[in-house]
């Protein structure tokens, strides 16, 4: 089921948001994608084709991403706002962002769709990650502004923190990086 979503908001986010790196608004190479989105779920697609420049520039925000879509369709899409987990399987796609969350989360090999996520923290997130299967590489995280990723086995997890980085460190995307499409229509992503 998709959800209505607000898509005249967030082309007005796109249009008047200034980007700290560029000082100029989302590029032409995520807008014009961006228009194309007929669902909330495609907007977020976008959002995790280029997570780690997103999750620096802080944009959107989780102020902008409530604003446009429910806590429920955000989730069910792999983005987690404010939330409290009790040891809950997180494994329905390869990224997986927590913004503002706290508490304990299991996560692993998910046979089914055959995914094994990678897990974005951002925002003063604080997780306790259990990895519940064993796999030959441990699960990738990445730290953004104040989150803490610990484990019962830190060797199960490698962690990227970016918490020291600043907007200004974002230098984008390279031109062949830019003239591949993103895919907004991965349902995994």
């Amino acid at each position: 089921m998709h959800e209505l979503w607000r898509k005249d908001r967030v082309i007005e986010m796109a249009d008047n948001r200034i980007i700290n790196y560029s000082g100029r608004s989302l590029c032409d190479n995520y807008r014009h994608p961006l228009e194309r989105c007929q669902t909330a779920a495609q907007a977020i697609r976008l959002y995790k084709n280029c997570i780690s420049w997103a999750l620096q520039e802080r944009y959107p925000t989780k102020e902008d991403f409530l604003a446009f879509a429910s806590k429920e369709t955000l989730a069910e899409n792999g983005v987690y706002i404010d939330m409290e987990f009790n040891g809950e399987r997180i494994d329905g796609h390869v990224c997986c962002v927590f913004l503002n969350c706290k508490g304990r989360i299991s996560t692993g090999l998910n046979v089914n769709k055959a995914i094994i996520p990678m897990i974005y923290l951002s925002d003063g997130s604080n997780l306790e990650i259990e990895v519940n299967d064993d796999l030959l590489n441990p699960i990738p995280v990445e730290l953004y502004y104040g989150s803490i990723a610990t484990s019962p086995d830190m060797t199960k997890l490698n962690i990227k923190d970016n918490n020291a980085l600043t907007a200004e460190d974002n230098v984008g995307f390279t031109e062949d990086e830019l003239s591949v499409d993103p895919d907004i229509n991965n349902e995994s992503l």
